[in-house]
Protein backbone atom coordinates (compact mmCIF):
# COMPACT_ATOMS: atom_id res chain seq x y z
CA UNK A 1 0.00 0.00 0.00
CA UNK A 2 1.39 3.35 -0.87
CA UNK A 3 0.42 7.18 0.30
CA UNK A 4 -0.56 9.94 -1.86
CA UNK A 5 1.06 13.01 -0.55
CA UNK A 6 -0.94 16.27 -0.84
CA UNK A 7 2.28 18.11 -1.86
CA UNK A 8 2.04 15.70 -5.46
CA UNK A 9 -1.37 16.46 -6.22
CA UNK A 10 -2.22 19.70 -4.70
CA UNK A 11 0.09 22.26 -6.51
CA UNK A 12 -1.50 25.41 -5.31
CA UNK A 13 -0.86 25.22 -1.38
CA UNK A 14 -2.58 28.53 -1.32
CA UNK A 15 -5.86 26.88 -2.83
CA UNK A 16 -5.57 23.61 -1.61
CA UNK A 17 -8.45 22.20 -3.24
CA UNK A 18 -9.04 20.26 -6.75
CA UNK A 19 -12.05 18.73 -8.22
CA UNK A 20 -13.03 17.21 -11.92
CA UNK A 21 -14.60 14.06 -13.53
CA UNK A 22 -13.32 10.60 -13.94
CA UNK A 23 -13.80 7.73 -15.86
CA UNK A 24 -13.67 4.13 -13.77
CA UNK A 25 -11.95 2.09 -16.45
CA UNK A 26 -9.13 0.40 -14.65
CA UNK A 27 -7.94 -0.38 -10.90
CA UNK A 28 -6.95 1.74 -8.26
CA UNK A 29 -4.75 0.21 -6.01
CA UNK A 30 -5.10 0.16 -2.55
CA UNK A 31 -4.03 3.47 -0.93
CA UNK A 32 -4.29 6.08 1.57
CA UNK A 33 -3.80 9.84 0.99
CA UNK A 34 -3.01 12.99 3.51
CA UNK A 35 -5.90 14.96 2.57
CA UNK A 36 -9.71 14.75 2.56
CA UNK A 37 -11.02 13.13 -0.49
CA UNK A 38 -15.46 12.67 -1.55
CA UNK A 39 -16.25 11.53 -4.95
CA UNK A 40 -19.78 11.11 -6.43
CA UNK A 41 -20.88 8.44 -8.62
CA UNK A 42 -22.50 10.40 -11.54
CA UNK A 43 -22.73 7.11 -13.59
CA UNK A 44 -22.69 3.50 -14.02
CA UNK A 45 -21.25 1.25 -10.71
CA UNK A 46 -17.84 0.04 -9.35
CA UNK A 47 -16.63 -2.22 -6.99
CA UNK A 48 -14.83 -0.14 -3.91
CA UNK A 49 -12.89 -1.65 -0.94
CA UNK A 50 -13.60 0.32 1.95
CA UNK A 51 -10.53 -0.46 4.75
CA UNK A 52 -10.98 -3.83 3.53
CA UNK A 53 -14.64 -4.52 3.05
CA UNK A 54 -15.56 -4.38 -0.56
CA UNK A 55 -18.60 -3.25 -1.61
CA UNK A 56 -20.22 -1.93 -5.27
CA UNK A 57 -21.18 1.57 -5.45
CA UNK A 58 -23.65 3.05 -7.85
CA UNK A 59 -24.90 5.83 -9.78
CA UNK A 60 -26.56 8.39 -6.59
CA UNK A 61 -23.59 7.64 -4.10
CA UNK A 62 -21.61 10.23 -2.60
CA UNK A 63 -18.51 8.66 -0.09
CA UNK A 64 -16.53 11.23 1.71
CA UNK A 65 -13.46 9.91 3.25
CA UNK A 66 -10.54 11.48 6.10
CA UNK A 67 -6.73 11.85 5.32
CA UNK A 68 -5.46 8.66 5.99
CA UNK A 69 -8.35 6.20 5.07
CA UNK A 70 -7.28 3.03 3.10
CA UNK A 71 -9.30 2.14 0.04
CA UNK A 72 -9.10 0.75 -4.24
CA UNK A 73 -11.62 0.83 -6.93
CA UNK A 74 -12.07 -2.10 -9.71
CA UNK A 75 -14.15 -1.43 -12.65
CA UNK A 76 -16.98 -3.93 -13.47
CA UNK A 77 -17.16 -4.27 -16.94
CA UNK A 78 -20.05 -1.04 -17.26
CA UNK A 79 -19.22 2.41 -18.12
CA UNK A 80 -18.81 4.33 -14.54
CA UNK A 81 -17.61 8.06 -13.77
CA UNK A 82 -16.96 10.21 -10.56
CA UNK A 83 -16.91 13.83 -10.01
CA UNK A 84 -13.98 13.69 -7.77
CA UNK A 85 -12.69 16.36 -4.99
CA UNK A 86 -9.77 16.69 -2.92
CA UNK A 87 -8.66 19.33 -0.14
CA UNK A 88 -6.25 19.76 2.95
CA UNK A 89 -8.18 20.44 6.18
CA UNK A 90 -6.87 24.23 5.92
CA UNK A 91 -8.98 24.63 2.51
CA UNK A 92 -12.13 25.04 4.59
CA UNK A 93 -9.99 27.67 7.03
CA UNK A 94 -12.12 29.70 9.67
CA UNK A 95 -15.46 28.57 8.43
CA UNK A 96 -14.77 24.95 10.27
CA UNK A 97 -15.49 27.27 13.22
CA UNK A 98 -18.94 27.87 12.07
CA UNK A 99 -19.54 24.16 11.08
CA UNK A 100 -18.48 23.20 14.18
CA UNK A 101 -21.78 24.64 15.87
CA UNK A 102 -24.33 23.55 13.11
CA UNK A 103 -26.30 20.38 14.58
CA UNK A 104 -25.00 17.12 13.52
CA UNK A 105 -21.45 18.63 11.87
CA UNK A 106 -19.28 17.23 14.48
CA UNK A 107 -20.88 14.07 14.10
CA UNK A 108 -21.13 13.50 10.38
CA UNK A 109 -17.41 15.19 9.21
CA UNK A 110 -15.37 15.08 12.34
CA UNK A 111 -16.68 12.20 14.70
CA UNK A 112 -18.52 9.38 13.20
CA UNK A 113 -17.17 9.23 9.46
CA UNK A 114 -13.60 10.73 9.66
CA UNK A 115 -12.09 9.38 13.29
CA UNK A 116 -14.66 6.65 14.15
CA UNK A 117 -15.80 4.53 10.81
CA UNK A 118 -13.04 6.52 8.62
CA UNK A 119 -15.58 7.50 5.96
CA UNK A 120 -19.77 8.20 5.11
CA UNK A 121 -21.57 6.79 2.24
CA UNK A 122 -24.59 8.16 1.43
CA UNK A 123 -27.05 6.49 -0.87
CA UNK A 124 -28.67 9.53 -2.52
CA UNK A 125 -32.09 9.28 -4.80
CA UNK A 126 -34.80 11.81 -5.90
CA UNK A 127 -34.56 15.62 -5.38
CA UNK A 128 -31.43 15.09 -2.78
CA UNK A 129 -29.18 13.39 -6.21
CA UNK A 130 -30.59 16.29 -8.09
CA UNK A 131 -29.63 18.61 -5.57
CA UNK A 132 -25.94 17.24 -4.92
CA UNK A 133 -25.60 16.60 -8.92
CA UNK A 134 -26.38 20.12 -9.55
CA UNK A 135 -24.12 22.00 -7.25
CA UNK A 136 -21.21 19.71 -8.34
CA UNK A 137 -21.61 20.78 -11.91
CA UNK A 138 -21.78 24.25 -10.45
CA UNK A 139 -18.18 23.62 -9.03
CA UNK A 140 -16.58 21.61 -11.57
CA UNK A 141 -17.35 25.27 -13.94
CA UNK A 142 -16.11 27.31 -11.59
CA UNK A 143 -13.01 24.63 -11.29
CA UNK A 144 -12.10 24.26 -14.74
CA UNK A 145 -13.41 27.82 -16.20
CA UNK A 146 -11.70 30.04 -13.20
CA UNK A 147 -14.15 32.79 -13.44
CA UNK A 148 -13.44 36.09 -11.06
CA UNK A 149 -14.11 35.58 -8.02
CA UNK A 150 -13.97 31.36 -8.16
CA UNK A 151 -12.08 30.74 -5.05
CA UNK A 152 -14.42 32.40 -2.85
CA UNK A 153 -17.49 30.67 -4.61
CA UNK A 154 -15.72 27.23 -4.48
CA UNK A 155 -15.25 27.63 -0.60
CA UNK A 156 -18.75 28.85 -0.54
CA UNK A 157 -20.31 25.57 -2.30
CA UNK A 158 -18.26 22.97 -0.52
CA UNK A 159 -19.44 24.05 2.45
CA UNK A 160 -23.16 24.50 0.69
CA UNK A 161 -22.40 20.45 0.05
CA UNK A 162 -21.40 19.42 3.15
CA UNK A 163 -24.62 21.24 4.98
CA UNK A 164 -27.01 20.04 2.39
CA UNK A 165 -25.20 16.33 4.02
CA UNK A 166 -25.57 17.32 7.02
CA UNK A 167 -29.21 17.79 6.96
CA UNK A 168 -29.84 14.38 5.21
CA UNK A 169 -27.84 12.92 7.82
CA UNK A 170 -30.03 14.92 10.17
CA UNK A 171 -32.87 13.63 8.92
CA UNK A 172 -31.91 10.19 8.72
CA UNK A 173 -31.20 9.89 12.55
CA UNK A 174 -34.59 11.36 13.11
CA UNK A 175 -36.93 8.76 11.10
CA UNK A 176 -39.34 7.07 13.58
CA UNK A 177 -38.70 3.86 14.78
CA UNK A 178 -40.81 2.22 12.33
CA UNK A 179 -38.79 4.37 9.33
CA UNK A 180 -35.60 3.32 10.31
CA UNK A 181 -36.74 -0.32 10.60
CA UNK A 182 -37.90 -0.05 7.10
CA UNK A 183 -35.02 2.30 6.07
CA UNK A 184 -32.56 -1.40 7.82
CA UNK A 185 -34.28 -3.64 5.46
CA UNK A 186 -33.95 -1.59 2.58
CA UNK A 187 -30.29 -1.20 3.57
CA UNK A 188 -29.92 -4.87 4.04
CA UNK A 189 -31.39 -5.68 0.45
CA UNK A 190 -29.09 -2.65 -0.67
CA UNK A 191 -26.12 -4.53 0.84
CA UNK A 192 -26.95 -7.94 -0.23
CA UNK A 193 -27.57 -6.90 -4.25
CA UNK A 194 -24.38 -5.19 -3.60
CA UNK A 195 -22.89 -8.80 -2.75
CA UNK A 196 -24.46 -10.53 -6.13
CA UNK A 197 -23.19 -7.59 -8.29
CA UNK A 198 -19.33 -8.86 -7.08
CA UNK A 199 -20.05 -12.53 -6.71
CA UNK A 200 -22.29 -12.73 -9.88
CA UNK A 201 -20.56 -15.37 -11.42
CA UNK A 202 -20.80 -17.67 -8.46
CA UNK A 203 -23.30 -19.93 -7.85
CA UNK A 204 -25.83 -18.06 -5.56
CA UNK A 205 -29.30 -19.37 -4.13
CA UNK A 206 -32.06 -16.79 -3.16
CA UNK A 207 -32.32 -18.59 0.29
CA UNK A 208 -28.74 -18.14 1.54
CA UNK A 209 -28.90 -14.44 0.12
CA UNK A 210 -32.10 -13.66 1.62
CA UNK A 211 -31.33 -15.22 4.77
CA UNK A 212 -27.71 -14.91 5.43
CA UNK A 213 -27.15 -11.47 3.40
CA UNK A 214 -29.84 -9.31 4.42
CA UNK A 215 -31.83 -11.16 7.35
CA UNK A 216 -35.36 -11.80 5.79
CA UNK A 217 -37.42 -14.41 5.07
CA UNK A 218 -37.56 -15.62 1.34
CA UNK A 219 -41.03 -14.30 0.45
CA UNK A 220 -40.55 -10.91 1.58
CA UNK A 221 -37.05 -10.63 0.28
CA UNK A 222 -38.59 -11.44 -3.58
CA UNK A 223 -41.20 -8.64 -3.14
CA UNK A 224 -38.86 -5.94 -2.44
CA UNK A 225 -35.90 -7.24 -4.56
CA UNK A 226 -38.27 -6.78 -7.62
CA UNK A 227 -39.59 -3.62 -6.72
CA UNK A 228 -35.91 -2.30 -5.97
CA UNK A 229 -34.23 -3.53 -9.53
CA UNK A 230 -37.65 -4.01 -11.92
CA UNK A 231 -36.51 -7.99 -11.87
CA UNK A 232 -36.93 -11.09 -10.10
CA UNK A 233 -33.89 -12.46 -8.13
CA UNK A 234 -32.75 -15.18 -11.22
CA UNK A 235 -33.91 -12.20 -13.87
CA UNK A 236 -31.22 -9.86 -11.84
CA UNK A 237 -28.60 -12.48 -12.09
CA UNK A 238 -29.00 -13.81 -15.62
CA UNK A 239 -29.00 -9.87 -16.34
CA UNK A 240 -25.71 -9.63 -15.14
CA UNK A 241 -24.46 -13.04 -16.13
CA UNK A 242 -25.41 -11.67 -20.03
CA UNK A 243 -23.80 -8.69 -19.36
CA UNK A 244 -20.30 -10.14 -18.78
CA UNK A 245 -20.87 -12.82 -21.49
CA UNK A 246 -21.37 -9.93 -23.80
CA UNK A 247 -18.57 -8.01 -23.24
CA UNK A 248 -16.57 -11.18 -23.43
CA UNK A 249 -17.66 -12.82 -25.95
CA UNK A 250 -15.97 -9.83 -28.27
CA UNK A 251 -12.59 -11.46 -27.37
CA UNK A 252 -12.09 -13.84 -30.19
CA UNK A 253 -9.40 -15.45 -28.39
CA UNK A 254 -11.86 -16.48 -25.90
CA UNK A 255 -14.27 -19.82 -26.76
CA UNK A 256 -18.10 -19.39 -26.42
CA UNK A 257 -17.84 -22.31 -23.99
CA UNK A 258 -14.97 -20.91 -21.69
CA UNK A 259 -17.81 -17.27 -22.37
CA UNK A 260 -20.14 -19.69 -20.95
CA UNK A 261 -18.31 -20.79 -18.05
CA UNK A 262 -16.28 -17.50 -16.88
CA UNK A 263 -19.76 -15.50 -17.03
CA UNK A 264 -21.35 -17.62 -14.31
CA UNK A 265 -23.45 -20.32 -16.44
CA UNK A 266 -23.18 -24.36 -16.34
CA UNK A 267 -24.91 -24.89 -19.41
CA UNK A 268 -23.49 -23.93 -22.73
CA UNK A 269 -27.43 -25.05 -24.14
CA UNK A 270 -28.90 -22.80 -21.74
CA UNK A 271 -26.83 -20.02 -21.68
CA UNK A 272 -27.02 -20.18 -25.87
CA UNK A 273 -30.42 -20.26 -25.20
CA UNK A 274 -30.56 -17.48 -22.60
CA UNK A 275 -28.30 -15.02 -25.14
CA UNK A 276 -30.35 -15.46 -27.80
CA UNK A 277 -33.26 -14.07 -26.26
CA UNK A 278 -32.05 -11.67 -24.62
CA UNK A 279 -29.68 -10.24 -26.68
CA UNK A 280 -31.51 -11.25 -30.13
CA UNK A 281 -28.57 -13.05 -31.55
CA UNK A 282 -26.66 -16.19 -30.36
CA UNK A 283 -23.06 -15.87 -29.22
CA UNK A 284 -21.41 -16.76 -32.20
CA UNK A 285 -23.54 -14.29 -34.69
CA UNK A 286 -23.40 -11.67 -31.44
CA UNK A 287 -19.09 -11.59 -32.01
CA UNK A 288 -19.79 -11.78 -35.71
CA UNK A 289 -21.76 -8.32 -35.98
CA UNK A 290 -19.87 -6.87 -33.05
CA UNK A 291 -16.12 -7.82 -32.88
CA UNK A 292 -14.37 -4.75 -33.59
CA UNK A 293 -11.35 -6.09 -35.97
Amino acid sequence: MYTLKAKDWIKNSKFPFIIGKYSINESFKYHNHEFFEFFFVSEGKFSHNLNGEERVVSKGDIVLMNPGYKHSFKPLGVEAETIQAIFTPSFLGVNTKLFKKTKGFVELIYLEPFYDEGFKIFSLSGVNELKVRSLLFEMLFEYEKKPAGFEITLKAKILELLIMLVRIYESEKNKTPEKKRLSKKAAAITESLSYIDIHFKEPLKLEDISMNKAGLTKEYYCTVFKKITGRTFTEYITHLRIEEAKRLVLNENISISDVCYVSGFNDLSHFTRTFKLLTGKNPTNYRKKYHIK
